[in-house]
This record gives structure tokens, sequence and C-alpha cells, in this order.
């Protein structure tokens, strides 16, 4: 579809132009809003209450901040799942953002167009004024779409056209070798790493040394490479992983089974307190690189706590300084070592 194809909106339909910019959706029924990333702003969408919201998470973590800042209203219910629910909304909000995940976004339009009443509408944006990536991913489903175009960002309504007559299935299973050992990794858009082993992770898998016996904790454990590369090491040692995705801990949780590692256990933790977890001998990461260490904060101070005495943390990182600056504050013996690929692999005794 070009852009001859998209209805322009009538002068009445136009959006209201205020201190911020507020799309006046006249909508009667449930609304399902959608939130990738934790960070958008529904108040610059609904002028006035709605009558039903769902908001849905992607990552736990944002779903518990969205909770500490302010109480949930009667007429709106937070939730966080590996998919959009299992209901039916007359009106769906999507808010992207042009560096995201493609494969990501491309997922949830499918579902929201599977979610959607028959008479619904697909409220979908993206912080790109020259978008033509998005509308093309929604011209696949929906017909007739309007663009509402404003300085820094396009919104646009799309309308359900015809039945979807093929699913397109974004699951993806590889395999991949750790020594003598062949594995299995199941991975889905949004699930760290989709498709692939990440380089940091083999960094990670290079220096772990897996004694029998040891309890090991992963940290953002992603897809779980590094989880099922430690119990297919050693068949008596007891991986605990956590992640705060739902659907990075379901795709572990089918690796494991797919591999037949009964010793790994996985978890949805959007916290930092792992002692609710138990004691470990041994705390694996491979923390984000943005945020101005924010996360890795997190991690790093949550492993010490769950460490026994003489425990280690493991982690891989591209630039150390951060962490030989800071973990004096946890621990009290720490290194780092450069490692190929320009990795750093980082080790701290509790």
């Amino acid at each position: 579809m070009n852009e001859s194809n998209i209805e322009n909106p009538s002068p009445r339909e136009r959006p209201v132009k205020e201190s911020r910019e507020l799309l006046p959706l006249s909508v009667q029924g449930r609304i399902l809003w959608c939130s990738i990333s934790g960070t958008e702003r529904r108040s610059e969408w609904f002028a006035r209450e709605t009558e039903h919201m769902t908001v849905w998470f992607l990552d736990a973590w944002h779903l518990e901040s969205a909770r500490r800042r302010s109480p949930t209203g009667a007429n709106e219910r937070l939730m966080c799942s590996a998919d959009l629910p299992e209901e039916q909304f007359d009106v769906i909000v999507l808010p992207v953002s042009f560096q995201g995940e493609a494969e990501l976004v491309r997922e949830l339009i499918q579902q929201s167009r599977l979610r959607l009443a028959p008479s619904g509408q697909l409220w979908a944006s993206v912080d790109n004024p020259h978008d033509d990536w998005l509308h093309k991913q929604l011209a696949e489903y929906f017909r007739p779409i309007q663009k509402f175009a404003f300085p820094e960002k396009v919104i646009y309504r799309a309308t359900p056209h015809g039945p979807v007559r093929k699913l397109r299935s974004f699951r993806c299973e590889f395999p991949f070798r750790d020594n003598e050992n062949l594995l299995w990794v199941v991975t889905r858009p949004g699930v760290f790493a989709h498709r692939r082993v990440d380089a940091g992770a083999r960094r990670l898998m290079e220096a772990m040394a897996i004694e029998p016996g040891m309890r090991i904790l992963e940290i953002g454990s992603g897809s779980g490479a590094v989880s099922l590369a430690a119990a297919a090491r050693q068949p008596t040692a007891e991986v605990t992983a956590v992640d705060s995705v739902p659907r990075a801990v379901e795709c572990l949780q089918e690796a494991a089974r797919r591999n037949a590692l009964d010793n790994i256990s996985a978890h949805v933790f959007p916290g930092n307190d792992y002692r609710a977890l138990g004691s470990f001998d041994l705390v694996l990461t491979n923390p984000p690189y943005y945020g101005r260490h924010e996360i890795a904060e997190r991690f790093v101070a949550g492993a010490a706590e769950a460490l026994v005495p003489g425990g280690e943390l493991l982690l891989v990182a591209k630039n150390p300084s951060w962490y030989l600056e800071n973990l004096q504050r946890w621990y009290r013996r720490f290194e780092a070592q450069p490692v190929r690929g320009g990795y750093w692999i980082v080790r701290a005794t509790r």
C-alpha cells in the first residue's frame, strides 16, 4: 500500500493540539494498551477516563514500576504475560519506537489483529515523522488506515480488513555447541538474544567453571543459552535462571525440556532480592550495557546478597570501568580480564 491509499482525516477528526498532544478517542468498550518499553505516556492519548482499560506489559519490571508510580484505578487492569491477553477488545493502542525490535512489532500487530473485535480499531504510533515501515506492516492486516502527522511522530488508526489468511510464526529453535554438548535454544521476539547466541554469552560460557553439586544462579537469562550450558556440563549442578520477561522464561523452560535437562528451574523475577530463591555458589550474568548501569547495579547488588560466603559473581562486559569503580561496595575481592571479541570477564568474591 502506498501513500495514496492512506485516508486523511477530516478537519473535525484531526487531533486536538494542546499543551500536550491528545487524541480524543470517543470509544466505548474494552481498550488494550500495549506497553513494550514501559515509558509510553497514556496521558498523551486519553483526555478523560476510559470505560475499561487493560495495560499489558512485555516486561514485569515495567509492570512493577508502573504500580509503584501510581495506584491502579477501578477501570484499569495491569498485567504482564508472554502474549497479549486472549480476549476481545474494541480498541488496541500500540506505541512503538523506530529503534525497537522489528520482529516484535510485527508479532504484536498480528496478535492485535486477532484480538480486535470485528468493528474494532488499532491505534499505532511511531516516533518517526517520516515513517513508511510501520504503515507497510499495518497494511498486511488492516484497511483503511488513517494517518495523523505530528512534528515528532505519526499515529495511525487502522480498521481490520477481511479474515487473516495465514498466521506467521516468529518462534525460532536452533542448535549451538558448548564443548562436547549439542544444545537447542528456543527464542521469540523480545527475548535476548533472538535467533542467535550472543557473543557476550559465549565469552561467559568460556570463562565459567561448573563443579558437581554447584548451586548456580543466572540473572537476566534471556534465551538461557548460558544456563543450558551450565546444566549440561554438570547434571548434579542446580541451575536457577531468572528474567523479568515472561516469554524469555517460557522459552528457557521449553528449551530445558527439549534438551532433557531437569536440573534447570526458570522464574519470572522483576526484583533483585534473589535470596527468595535460595543461596548460590556461583552467579552468572550478562548485564545490559545501556541505562547508565542502573540494571547492572541491581544485578550485582542482588547477587552479593544471594551468594554464600566465598561465592563468586562472574559477569561479562564491554567496558569494565564501572564495575572496577563500584564493586567494592558489595565484594571484598574482584578483578577484570580482557577476552577475545572486545569483551571483559569480571570476577568478584563475596
